[in-house]
This record gives structure tokens, C-alpha cells and sequence, in this order.
């Protein structure tokens, strides 16, 4: 039986978790919160001073009240982490320039580099204010004064980040939304004026400057360049070098994870150096050593919740030991993430935060269970064993959410984590000698290491590209909508109860969960069997027109760059998957016109007219030409009294390859005319069953 007082945190952070989901989801006031608080401590003080009389047993009554006193308590404090609930945030003022502080690393990409700058003051030609809040900025590349701790005027006020134009696609506003970011600029040099440098944490200025020095060590003398990216990942967590072929080959071969660094990374920091110190491992200096080691790490790795996460249960092993406990493994767990949620709630809606909790859930649940059904007398036999073993158990409670955000999932995944993994250790070890030999500047050393490590990386990543290219090692391609992921979790659940209570209630309730699950998919697939739909999509600069007929899929997509085309699977992946399946996607035929730049196609019973040119004033006809709908492309019509001239339509659509300004100015026109439109840089995609002529609900 388990004593529930010995593990308060098993039940602390549940209701924890209970109180974030119902914040994020009803958005409540803050005093709403505040007076549930008060109410129900009364009410709790009260219980306790009843159970000390007798009168009755209120233990489960008073616990229930406790819990819900931490539930209340994860409302109020998600609501006060967001930052844009209070009054003093820059969007709640007259804004037409403001001051800044950069709070991050630049992150380089083509053309701009990335950073957060954390508001001071916003201003008017009469006044400046303090205000507070965070801007994503995309600042050019070339400006090489841009780094962490930099101050900056901005000329212009930013944008709020707008929501997915798509359906099912990527949401990056909730994403910067849990960053605490809610608005985001791009610049020009001309947009902004350095005026100083005050690095607002100094620990953290620190990480920077000693990931700065390592990142520049790696490049200067690891020459490969996938060599380097590899490097830069697994010893300072830095991946922006990486190459998307080589970051496809780890996530299809299953060790993606190893390019994070997360527990696997401080795991074998901890265990090497209780490797080197254990006759000392329960003093007090090495305690400190290690928790000092292991935070300056996390640190220079970023603080990812993956990483503080790892770092913070260490950490509470290490004071354990040296106290002559063994903690309660799932009860640190469950300490640890309320740690980090009480910090930040909006981490639980991390994909990292919750993929590593499963990972480690299943590692310590599972493993021993999994590792127990082999043995053998050859100690090299045991070790490929548990090896493989903590694989298969993180994979197990980790592989519904892997379903549903990756739509992949690797089945050779043990294979490959037997060859990486431990090359991943000695490339960390070394790696980080390494890096202190580059500081120390013992040249030969770091050059030798240097050599090893290229080969080593090699290894890896030849391997990695050798298994993903094995036929029929991974299946791609998986829509797992999230009610099915709760079914899967359901079905695990009262599985793995099962085996452990033997109770044929939990196998029942399995079953039953497993048939509901396969009906869902069969009610899913009967849905998309009727479907015949019509899709603009809103993708920047580019026309992406779909035709989904049942499983079938057919496009139409055209852009002006040929880089514009990368685009297309970003904004349109998800919903062709949860649609159609992907497949193949074949192009269906338009036919020309006699107006130049005028194309149409028909689907079902509807007919649609695209327009990417200004009609030819010189066409003459007796009578306007019937269509459905008129998809304009490429700013190509200014003049829409001559379009009515020429065509009766039901709606003009404007596609994401008309420019703004353009599209402001049409807008205006049509709404003069009362002319119906949808303009899916604004509205989002236009997507109508071709069938009945009715437009689809976004969704």
C-alpha cells in the first residue's frame, strides 16, 4: 500500500497540473482566484480544526480541500506569469518607439538573427514610460553589435503575433505565447540605434561567453562541417548549424534526443564523475562539486526544461546520498516538475518538458520489469540488454505524443541507440576535455582531441544515415489526432496495470479502450472517404491551391522564388496529413482562357477563375462569363468595375501572393462596390466542399 504522506509531491503536482490546464483553458481573472483561495482555506482551516475534535474522520475530505487549495493556487500564478494580463505592459500604452535590453542569445538564421529584447520604456514625441514585456526581434545579420546584454532604441512599434493561417498547422503564436512573447518585429538597420550594453544577469552572460568560446574552439578546429553541427549540439546545445538532411537522419534513426542535451547528457556527466570520486561520493565537497558542475552545465546549455529538469533531480540524489537516503524516485520526479512549473507553468505545454517527464516516468517504471525478461552469463550480452531495455521503456509512454507531434516514428530505434549512445558519451567526455584543454590552451591536447572527436562524429553520423536508410525503418505519414492519443494513453495505462495487479478489471478496461480506439480511426476514414473539398491556402508569397477528393490529393502551387516553394510543407503538412494522407501530390489540370493571365479549373460542381495578370483591356465579350469564384494572384486586378464586366462570380478570393498594401487598397474598392470577398492573408485559408457549394468551417 502506498503511504501517501512519504510522497506528497505525487499528489501535489497533479493538482498542479489540474490548475494550469484550467487557467490556459478559461482564462480566468486573477481575484477570481484569489477569493476561490481564501474561501477555501477557511474552509480547510475549518476541516483540520473538526478533525482534531473527532467528531468524525475528514482525512480524505481534508485532503481533497488541500489539493484544490494547489489547484487554486496554479490558476493564480498562471495567470500572473503572463505577462500581458498586467497593466503595466507595453501593448496597454500609446506606442510609437520604445527601449530594450536583449535577453538572449542571437540565433543566426540566413538572413536576420533572432533575439528576445525585454521592454524598459515606450514612447510618444511628448513622453517616454516604464513599461515591461518581451519582442521577438529579427535584426539583420550583419550587425555585429547585436549580442546578449545590448541595449537598442526601436524607431517603429511591433506587431502582435498573428495566429496559423491554416488549419492544423503549426500554432507559433501559442509557442511565443508560452515564451512570455506576444509580439514580434522585423528591422532594418535604419529601424534601430545601439545606444549601450548592460548584460542583465551576469551568470548567464558568463554561459554566453564560455558557449561563445566553445562554439569558436569547435570551428576552428573540427573542419567538417556536419562534424562541427554535431559537436556544437551535443557539447553546448547549439543546433542551429545543423543540417536539415542530418537532422532527418537522427529523428527517422530515433536518437534525436542525444542532439538535446537532456538527462541522457548530465547522466553520464553524474556517473563519470562518480566514476572518478567514489570513495567520496557522501562528502560534503563533493556535493557541492557536483551540483555546482552540473548547474554551470545546464546553464551553459541554455536552461532548456529538459536540461533543468535533469539538473534539479541530480542535484536532489546527490544532498540524498550524502544525507544516507535513497529518495523516492517518482516523488523527485514529480518535486522536480513542480519545481519548474511553479517558474514557469506554460513549460508543461513544452513538447521537451513533456516528452522527457514520459521518458523518464517509463525508464524508472519500466526498465527493471523489461530488463528482467533476458539474461546471461556473457556480462557484454547483459549491457546490450539494458541497453536496449531503457529504450523500449522510454518508448513506451513516449510514443503516442512522438505519433502525434512528429507524424513519424522510428522502429529501429534500439539498434541505433546501442551504436549512438554510448559514442555520445565518449564524445561528451572527450568533448569536454576538449573544450577545457581550448581554455587552458594546451594546443596539442585540444588538437589530438580535436582529431578523435571528427572520427568519432563520423562514426555516428554514418551509421545514423546507413540505419535510416534502411528500407522499412521508420513509418512516416501518421495523423494520431489528439482524442486518439488519450486513448492510447488509456489503453497503456490499463495494460501495464494489468500486468502488475493481475486484475482482469484493468485487461477489461484495455479492451474496451482498444475498440474504441479502432472505431475512431474507422470513423475517421469513413469521414474522409466523403470529402471533396477545395483549399487556398495562406501561404506567404505563393498560390497553394488543393483538391481533396476522398484519399486523392491534387494541387496547384506557383511562386514567384523558387525558395518560396520550401514554404508550402510548413504551412500545409498537417492538414494534407489529417485530410488526405500524404501520399503522392499530383497537379490537376487548369485550362487557359482567352484573356490573358486568366485560368480556370472545376471541381465537383463548382467552377473557379484564376486571375495572375491584369485582364487584356482589348477583350471584348457579348456577356459576362459565369464562375463561382475568381482567385486573384499576384496584385494582377486594379480595376474590379471591368472584372464584373467580364465575369459574374459569387466571391473574389485574394491568395497570400497579393501584397499588402495591394490588398488594402482592393479591399476598399470592393467594399465600395459591396462586392463579397475572402482575403486569406486576413481571414485564413478558404476551403469549400465541392460538392454543396458550402463553405467549410475552419477548424
Amino acid at each position: 500500500m502506498l503511504h501517501w504522506l512519504k510522497y506528497p509531491f505525487i499528489r501535489f503536482t497533479p493538482a498542479y497540473i489540474a490548475g494550469i490546464l484550467i487557467a490556459v483553458r478559461l482564462h480566468q481573472d486573477l481575484w477570481i482566484s484569489v477569493i476561490l483561495i481564501g474561501v477555501v482555506a477557511l474552509l480547510y482551516i475549518v476541516l483540520l480544526t473538526a478533525g482534531k475534535k473527532q467528531f468524525f474522520s475528514l482525512n480524505p475530505v481534508v485532503g481533497f480541500v488541500a489539493l484544490s487549495l494547489i489547484c487554486l493556487f496554479s490558476m493564480a500564478r498562471t495567470f500572473l506569469f503572463q505577462q500581458n494580463h498586467s497593466e503595466f505592459h507595453f501593448s496597454n500604452y500609446p506606442m510609437e518607439r520604445y527601449t530594450g535590453t536583449i535577453d538572449s542569445w542571437p540565433e543566426q538564421t540566413k538572413n536576420f538573427q533572432k533575439v528576445v529584447i525585454e521592454v524598459t520604456e515606450t514612447g510618444t514625441p511628448k513622453e517616454w514610460k516604464r513599461a515591461f514585456g518581451r519582442v521577438l526581434l529579427y535584426v539583420p545579420a550583419s550587425d555585429t553589435s547585436i549580442r546578449y546584454g545590448t541595449k537598442l532604441i526601436i524607431t517603429t512599434p511591433p506587431a502582435s503575433v498573428e495566429p496559423p493561417g491554416n488549419p492544423k498547422e503549426f500554432d507559433y503564436r501559442m509557442y511565443l505565447a508560452n515564451r512570455n512573447i506576444f509580439h514580434r518585429q522585423f528591422l532594418r538597420r535604419e529601424d534601430y540605434l545601439v545606444i549601450g550594453q548592460s548584460e542583465p544577469n551576469r551568470i548567464i552572460a558568463l554561459a554566453n561567453h564560455i558557449r561563445n568560446f566553445g562554439v569558436t574552439a569547435i570551428t576552428e578546429k573540427i573542419t567538417n562541417t556536419d562534424h562541427q553541427s554535431i559537436a556544437k549540439a551535443l557539447l553546448l546545445g547549439v543546433r542551429g548549424d545543423m543540417s536539415d538532411e542530418l537532422m532527418q537522419a537522427y529523428a527517422h534513426a530515433g536518437v534525436i534526443h542525444i542532439l538535446a542535451i537532456s538527462g541522457l547528457h548530465l547522466g553520464i556527466l553524474y556517473g563519470f564523475m562518480l566514476l572518478i570520486f567514489r570513495k567520496y561520493r557522501k562528502t560534503t565537497w563533493f556535493v557541492l562539486l557536483t551540483v555546482v558542475i552540473l548547474w554551470s552545465y545546464a546553464t551553459i546549455a541554455g536552461l532548456s526544461p529538459s536540461v533543468t529538469r535533469a539538473a534539479l533531480m541530480f542535484s536532489i540524489f546527490s544532498i540524498g546520498q550524502y544525507f544516507y537516503r535513497t529518495p523516492n524516485i517518482f516523488n523527485t520526479i514529480a518535486f522536480s516538475a513542480f519545481v519548474l512549473l511553479i517558474i514557469n507553468p506554460m513549460q508543461l505545454f513544452n513538447v521537451g518538458f513533456q516528452l522527457s517527464y514520459l521518458a523518464v516516468i517509463g525508464i524508472v517504471w519500466l526498465h527493471p520489469s523489461i530488463n528482467s525478461l533476458f539474461a546471461s552469463k556473457y556480462k557484454v550480452f547483459e549491457k546490450i540488454w539494458s541497453l536496449t531495455s531503457v529504450g523500449i521503456a522510454a518508448q513506451i509512454l513516449t510514443f503516442p505524443l512522438v505519433l502525434h507531434y512528429f507524424h513519424n516514428y522510428p522502429l529501429l530505434f534500439f539498434i541505433s541507440n546501442l551504436i549512438v549512445v554510448p559514442a555520445a558519451g565518449i564524445i561528451l567526455v572527450g568533448g569536454l576535455a576538449f573544450l577545457i584543454s581550448s581554455f587552458v590552451g594546451i594546443g596539442l591536447l585540444s588538437g589530438i582531441l580535436a582529431t578523435g572527436l571528427g572520427f568519432l562524429i563520423g562514426f555516428m553520423n554514418r551509421s545514423v544515415l546507413f540505419i535510416e536508410n534502411i528500407p522499412g525503418s521508420y513509418i512516416k505519414d501518421i495523423h494520431l489526432p489528439q482524442h486518439q492519443v488519450v486513448m492510447l494513453y488509456l489503453f497503456i495505462t490499463g495494460i501495464l496495470v494489468f500486468l502488475y495487479v493481475k486484475n482482469f478489471k484493468w485487461l477489461f478496461f484495455a479492451v474496451t479502450v482498444w475498440v474504441i480506439f479502432i472505431l475512431s480511426i474507422v470513423f475517421d476514414q469513413v469521414s474522409k472517404s466523403s470529402r471533396h473539398w477545395i483549399v487556398v491556402y495562406d501561404v506567404p508569397g505563393v498560390t497553394v491551391i488543393d483538391i481533396i477528393d476522398a484519399f486523392h490529393l491534387a494541387s496547384y502551387t506557383i511562386a514567384a522564388d523558387a525558395a518560396d516553394y520550401e514554404k508550402v510543407p510548413y504551412h500545409t503538412g498537417n492538414f494534407r496529413l489529417a485530410t488526405a494522407g500524404m501520399g503522392s501530390v499530383q497537379s490537376f489540370p487548369i485550362k487557359k482562357t482567352q484573356i490573358s493571365g486568366a485560368k480556370i479549373f472545376s471541381s465537383g460542381r463548382i467552377v473557379f477563375l484564376i486571375i495572375s495578370k491584369s485582364p487584356d483591356r482589348g477583350f471584348v465579350s457579348e456577356q459576362p462569363f459565369g464562375v463561382d469564384y475568381i482567385i486573384i494572384s499576384n496584385n494582377a486586378v486594379k480595376d474590379f468595375s471591368y472584372l464584373q464586366k467580364l465575369f459574374t462570380f459569387k466571391k473574389v478570393i485574394f491568395d497570400s501572393s497579393n501584397d499588402y498594401y495591394y490588398l488594402r487598397q482592393a479591399v476598399k474598392e470592393l467594399d465600395r462596390s459591396g462586392l463579397k470577398y475572402h482575403n486569406v492573408r486576413e481571414n485564413g485559408a478558404f476551403i469549400i466542399d465541392a460538392d454543396r457549394n458550402n463553405k467549410v468551417p475552419f477548424f
